[in-house]
């Protein structure tokens, strides 16, 4: 199993989200692999490869999962806000140990956690399972977070059936900076997600111009290197900023 093969060297960094008043209202927990590991694959491709195995995906979620509440027992860390912790479909459609796991840990730490879910990884054969699993979730009071919307396929059927608090735009959607059409787009999806009771969050902002247009389109929270690069929250030391 891959994953367990290379838990020793991965690693969690945090990059803030921000409010409409530049409060940091989350973190958003992102996997690094340390250089000397000696993987010639970057993070994201070693993460690609792991999912192609159901087993395997779950269980580095989990592994996530147990991190983050580490950092959550700790006395030094009581204000980072909510975490925003990303999972699989595969890992909603096939793994009860973990939705038994982020459920008593949404318990224990109310308000703290957040699922985030890439909806354009959803396998045909998984739709269902991952349908029953995010309704379980969402009767659980678990935070729910789409990312990376307007990438995937039937995202506004998804937003009506599985119970989502927040949308996270694609970062080609909020390139409103440069493209006239990516800002009407933003205007009309903020306004369908207010309509529905959705938060949006904007990530990829790499401006001053760019957060300040993404503002004025009324989403909720902002994400991007130009406001935070991810930082490590190590217990007894401060946050630092890292690639």
């Amino acid at each position: 199993m891959l994953s367990r093969a290379i838990e020793n060297d991965v690693y969690l960094v945090y990059q803030p989200i921000f409010d409409t008043h530049g409060r940091v209202a989350k973190h958003e927990a992102l996997l690094r692999l340390n250089p000397q590991a000696g993987v010639n694959l970057s993070t994201q491709a070693l993460i690609d490869r792991i999912e192609q195995d159901a087993e395997d995906i779950a269980y580095l979620d989990r592994m996530v999962l147990s991190r983050v509440e580490v950092l959550l027992k700790s006395t030094n860390f009581k204000n980072t806000g909510r975490i925003a912790v990303n999972a699989s479909p595969a890992t909603l459609a096939t793994s009860e140990v973990f939705i038994q796991d982020l459920i008593a840990l949404c318990q224990r730490f109310p308000d703290r956690i957040e699922l985030e879910m890439l909806e354009s990884r959803i396998q045909p054969q998984h739709e269902q399972l991952v349908h029953l699993s995010l309704l379980r979730l969402e009767h659980a009071n678990v935070q729910l977070s789409l990312d990376d919307f307007g990438a995937g396929f039937a995202c506004i059927r998804k937003l009506v059936t599985h119970g989502f608090d927040n949308i996270k735009l694609d970062g080609q959607l909020t390139r409103v900076h440069v493209c006239d059409k990516s800002a009407r787009a933003v205007r009309s999806i903020v306004d369908m997600a207010e309509s529905l009771g959705i938060t949006v969050t904007a990530e990829r902002i790499e401006s001053k111009r760019q957060h300040h247009q993404l503002m004025d389109l009324g989403c909720h929270y902002f994400q991007g290197y130009y406001l935070s690069k991810p930082v490590l929250l190590e217990c007894g030391r401060t946050p630092n900023s890292v690639d």
